[in-house]
Protein backbone atom coordinates (compact mmCIF):
# COMPACT_ATOMS: atom_id res chain seq x y z
CA UNK A 1 0.00 0.00 0.00
CA UNK A 2 1.45 3.30 -0.63
CA UNK A 3 2.26 5.59 1.91
CA UNK A 4 -0.02 8.66 0.32
CA UNK A 5 -2.72 7.78 -1.88
CA UNK A 6 -5.91 9.35 -3.31
CA UNK A 7 -8.66 7.89 -1.59
CA UNK A 8 -12.09 7.40 -1.64
CA UNK A 9 -14.03 8.26 1.67
CA UNK A 10 -18.02 7.81 2.57
CA UNK A 11 -19.08 10.71 5.10
CA UNK A 12 -21.38 11.20 7.26
CA UNK A 13 -22.84 14.56 6.36
CA UNK A 14 -25.39 16.34 8.95
CA UNK A 15 -25.67 19.88 9.30
CA UNK A 16 -22.18 20.25 6.59
CA UNK A 17 -20.38 18.63 4.17
CA UNK A 18 -17.96 15.84 5.13
CA UNK A 19 -18.88 16.27 8.48
CA UNK A 20 -17.35 13.13 9.62
CA UNK A 21 -15.79 10.69 7.95
CA UNK A 22 -16.92 6.77 8.03
CA UNK A 23 -15.34 4.41 5.61
CA UNK A 24 -12.09 5.08 3.84
CA UNK A 25 -11.78 2.96 1.06
CA UNK A 26 -7.87 2.81 0.14
CA UNK A 27 -7.31 0.56 -2.87
CA UNK A 28 -9.00 -2.78 -2.81
CA UNK A 29 -9.26 -2.17 1.73
CA UNK A 30 -11.75 -0.58 3.32
CA UNK A 31 -11.02 0.76 6.22
CA UNK A 32 -13.92 1.29 9.07
CA UNK A 33 -13.56 5.06 10.73
CA UNK A 34 -14.12 3.94 14.78
CA UNK A 35 -13.56 7.31 15.79
CA UNK A 36 -12.42 10.84 15.18
CA UNK A 37 -9.15 12.02 17.05
CA UNK A 38 -8.73 15.52 14.87
CA UNK A 39 -10.30 17.73 12.74
CA UNK A 40 -9.20 20.92 10.63
CA UNK A 41 -10.98 23.34 8.43
CA UNK A 42 -9.18 26.26 6.49
CA UNK A 43 -10.48 28.31 3.40
CA UNK A 44 -7.73 25.90 1.63
CA UNK A 45 -8.06 22.61 2.91
CA UNK A 46 -10.22 19.91 5.80
CA UNK A 47 -8.62 17.47 7.15
CA UNK A 48 -9.34 14.68 9.81
CA UNK A 49 -6.95 12.28 11.80
CA UNK A 50 -9.36 8.85 12.75
CA UNK A 51 -8.52 5.87 14.00
CA UNK A 52 -10.20 2.74 12.25
CA UNK A 53 -11.84 -0.37 14.19
CA UNK A 54 -8.85 -2.13 13.77
CA UNK A 55 -6.50 0.80 15.56
CA UNK A 56 -4.92 2.05 12.78
CA UNK A 57 -4.14 5.83 12.14
CA UNK A 58 -5.23 7.67 9.10
CA UNK A 59 -5.07 10.96 8.20
CA UNK A 60 -7.09 12.60 5.57
CA UNK A 61 -6.67 15.64 3.58
CA UNK A 62 -8.90 17.32 1.24
CA UNK A 63 -7.47 17.88 -2.12
CA UNK A 64 -8.96 21.78 -2.63
CA UNK A 65 -12.36 22.38 -3.49
CA UNK A 66 -12.48 19.09 -6.12
CA UNK A 67 -14.15 16.80 -3.39
CA UNK A 68 -11.16 14.42 -3.65
CA UNK A 69 -9.10 12.97 -0.59
CA UNK A 70 -5.80 11.76 -0.16
CA UNK A 71 -4.52 9.63 3.25
CA UNK A 72 -1.64 8.82 4.88
CA UNK A 73 -1.22 5.70 7.24
CA UNK A 74 0.41 6.91 10.67
CA UNK A 75 3.69 4.65 10.97
CA UNK A 76 2.79 2.70 14.49
CA UNK A 77 5.81 4.34 15.96
CA UNK A 78 4.32 7.65 15.70
CA UNK A 79 0.87 6.85 16.97
CA UNK A 80 1.73 6.99 20.81
CA UNK A 81 2.27 10.80 19.77
CA UNK A 82 -0.97 11.54 18.55
CA UNK A 83 -3.87 9.75 20.78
Amino acid sequence: MDSTLDVSVEFYSGSTYAERPRVICWGEERFMVARVIKRWRSPDESGFLVCTVDEKLIELHSIGATGRWWARMIPAEENAFLI
